[in-house]
């Protein structure tokens, strides 16, 4: 209580300051610090706090990271709520601080959480060390062994299991949980035994190593916003998403700079079999502007059945992009008269969709503000995967 009265000041002059700013400017080192300031104080009243979360998912982490290493620590007032909130953000930066929390009694297990989710450098090795050398049975290592079997982890962590269950003996208890990590980690539930695994393995690797694919993301990424993300028969496989027939991942909270100005949001798509049914799509206002699969084929048909088509590029990976630009006023539409009988003037977009950085279908453009609400990448008749999902900021 002795800063209430001071926080409650600081995050009045805060909130004015970033409503202040245009959309897309970024938060700056101070703000982030009061935003931070605020969350993790226990005084501020919810919504608030709320407000600060939500302002803080979308700043910059390498600033977010910087704010919150004074809390990081054992003796810390705010430990478990920092790593929380590191936890839910991915902020990268802070294996150091909470590293040394690992077997220090309550933060510990956050601290797991943080190392597994965020997977700074050398933390999944760690944890992998840890893993091998502690007794099969006890607390540690059973806490261990389940964050394994319920985070991915990279590629290289898999088959360093593998090698482990491979080499290791019958007898060796070690060996059936080696085999459990590795069969989630590989996303295949059919697979009985670590016998039937090592026969399969070369060609279940190779699988990996294409669905694993890691992409350079320039602009914002989105699938780092795993709070906002919800699954249907889809699982993560090595950074990416592998999504069963007929089901979906979806986004369901935007970023506040992707409402403004003009921006692209790209998705990477690797079809194995088919495409067909797969329906990859945004929801801006009332409509849903997207692109479908249909007989082996990328699909657009605008209003009136004007169609348009690209082939789908089988056992290959692909980039379906779509453009927003904000065009500004418009000319009035019809049933837009005001009860004063003045006549409103639209806001103007126009949408681009693009595949593999080609025009596809010509531009469309549509009026009213329009709310961009979610993201949907839907399977059809096949498994397919996506990740590199990125928001990029386009120039006026």
């Amino acid at each position: 209580m002795r800063f209430a009265i001071t926080l409650l000041v600081v995050w009045a002059s805060s909130l004015s300051l970033v409503a202040a700013k245009e959309t897309l400017q970024a938060l700056s080192a101070s703000e982030v610090k009061i935003l931070l300031k605020a969350y993790l104080d226990v005084t501020t009243e919810s919504k608030k706090r709320a407000e600060a979360y939500h302002d803080l998912f979308y700043a910059d982490k390498l600033l977010v990271s910087k704010a919150l290493v004074p809390y990081i620590k054992k003796d810390g007032e705010h430990g478990k709520t920092a790593l929380e909130i590191a936890t839910d953000l991915a902020v990268p930066g802070l294996w150091p601080q909470a590293k040394p929390l690992i077997d220090t009694g309550e933060l510990s297990r956050f601290a797991e959480d943080y190392g597994f989710v965020v997977q700074d450098k050398g933390a999944v090795d760690f944890f992998f060390d840890r893993w091998k050398s502690m007794e099969h049975g006890s607390a540690e290592f059973e806490s261990v062994n389940l964050s394994f079997q319920s985070h991915t982890v990279p590629l290289q962590i898999t088959e360093k299991f593998f090698g482990y269950m491979k080499a290791a003996s019958p007898d060796n208890p070690k060996r059936a949980s080696a085999f459990l990590v590795v069969k989630y980690q590989v996303g295949d539930d059919m697979v009985i035994g670590p016998e039937a695994l090592i026969a399969g393995w070369e060609k279940t690797l190779g699988l990996m190593k294409i669905h694993g694919k890691a992409f350079t993301i320039a602009g914002d990424d989105l699938w780092q916003h795993r709070k906002y993300w919800t699954f249907s028969s889809a699982r993560k496989v090595c950074g990416n998403c592998r999504v069963s027939a007929r089901g979906n991942g979806r986004l369901s909270r935007m970023p506040d700079k992707i409402q403004t100005g003009n921006w692209a949001i790209s998705i990477r798509v690797y079809v194995a079999d088919s495409a067909d049914g797969t329906d990859i799509y945004l929801n801006i206002g009332a409509g849903n502007w997207g692109i479908r699969a249909r007989e082996g084929n990328w699909v657009v048909v605008l209003d009136g059945g004007e169609t348009y088509t690209l082939p789908v590029q089988k056992h290959a990976w692909s980039t379906v992009a779509f453009e927003v630009l904000d065009k500004g006023v418009g000319p009035a539409q019809p049933g837009t008269q005001t009860d004063k009988g003045f006549t409103k003037h639209e806001l103007t977009k126009q949408i681009k969709r693009k595949l593999d950085g080609k025009e596809f279908a010509r531009e469309v453009s549509f009026h009213g503000a329009g709310e961009v609400t979610t993201l949907t990448i839907k399977a059809g008749e096949s498994d397919i995967v996506f990740g590199g999902v990125e928001l990029t900021k386009l120039a006026n």
